[in-house]
């Protein structure tokens, strides 16, 4: 059995959840140690709730054919990461250095992440989405019937490509 091009970003994308839902659960379970060792006492509340969005997400991306969108919302909170660590990162913190590391690793997964969503998206492996759709067919329009015979009319003109 051969493989297809799509396995391996759906496979990412599962790999990508189970890992969201580990870093959420740590995020939730030991936000003051982290905290504490990132010099970021006081956002304790902040650190779980971005365990409560990183368990949403890879219960999303495990749950649901469409991955593309729960990637997007890993590079979307890759983003938040980024900033809440940079604020962190300065010569007032004495925790600077571990910072320095959690950006590091962040920005590797945001990289993995950026990947994946695209691949999923069809923008690096093929002009579809991992269930095979156009990304065109993925947005619908409201149409009057007088849209709908000029769509057609056009479909009918179109020649067929085999």
């Amino acid at each position: 059995m051969t493989a297809s091009r799509n396995d391996f970003p759906l496979k990412l994308a599962n790999g990508l959840g189970w890992f969201s839902i580990a870093l959420g659960v740590t995020e939730l379970v030991a936000a003051a140690t982290l905290a504490r060792t990132l010099g970021m006492n006081g956002q304790e509340t902040v650190i779980r709730a971005f365990g409560v969005r990183e368990i949403v997400t890879g219960l999303g991306l495990l749950a649901t054919t469409n991955k593309a969108a729960f990637m997007w919302g890993r590079v979307g909170g890759d983003a938040l990461d980024l900033a809440t660590l940079g604020s962190a990162f300065n010569d007032g913190n004495p925790q600077k250095n571990h910072v320095g590391l959690a950006l590091a690793a962040v920005a590797g997964v945001t990289a993995l992440d950026g990947y994946c969503a695209q691949a999923l998206s069809g923008g690096l492996i093929s002009g579809s989405t991992e269930d095979g759709r156009k990304a065109s067919d993925l947005v619908t329009l409201p149409m009057t019937s007088r849209d709908r015979e000029a769509r057609q009319n056009i479909e009918e003109d179109l020649p067929t490509v085999s």
